[in-house]
Formats: C-alpha cells, sequence, structure tokens
C-alpha cells in the first residue's frame, strides 16, 4: 500500500476551483511481482488510476489472481470495469489515507 500512496502523492486534480481525490493504484501479480503502479491523472488530467493501469498499462497482460492496491475504493463504475479481470484481491483504506 506505500507505494500506491507514494504514486497517490503525484495526482493531480483536474479542476482550480474544487477538490478532487488524490489516487495512487499498484498491481501485484500472484506470485508478489510489481506489474504496474500510476496515479490519478497520469495519462490525461481526470483519468482513473485503476483504469489506466489495468486498461491502458496492462492491457495485454493476464491479470487473474493478481491483487490491485488502490488509495481510495472505485466508485461503482469502476468496480465493474475492474471485475472482468479476474484479480484475487482489491485492497483500499477505509478512509482516505491523506
Amino acid at each position: 500500500m506505500e507505494t500506491a500512496i507514494e504514486q497517490m502523492r503525484l495526482s493531480r486534480s483536474e479542476h482550480a476551483h474544487k477538490h478532487d481525490p488524490l489516487v495512487g493504484a499498484l498491481l501485484v501479480s500472484k506470485d508478489g511481482r510489481e506489474l504496474g503502479k500510476t496515479y490519478r491523472g497520469s495519462l490525461r488530467v481526470g483519468s482513473h488510476a485503476e483504469y489506466i493501469l489495468i486498461e491502458r498499462l496492462l492491457k495485454d497482460k493476464n491479470l487473474e489472481g493478481a491483487a490491485l492496491y488502490v488509495t481510495l475504493e472505485p466508485c461503482t463504475g469502476g468496480a465493474w470495469r475492474v471485475w472482468p479481470f479476474n484479480l484475487a484481491f482489491l485492497f483500499c483504506p477505509t478512509k482516505p489515507p491523506v
């Protein structure tokens, strides 16, 4: 989770007049290898960290059994987008770390 928090600190808000959530994500294989990490807005302003990681950076990888560490629980739509990848675990804090 520390790596996901480090990524979260790199996040960029897309609005000047309101606070957007800062989010970091890390994906770890079932044998414990780091597959990738990213943060909200790393590819374009406002893009969600978990989407970037799974659908863009690792789209050609078999993620079955992997664990996703994310610093904020995915929104309902995000959960449905993550579900088809057959991840074994989704770890997120019960309240944001910052």
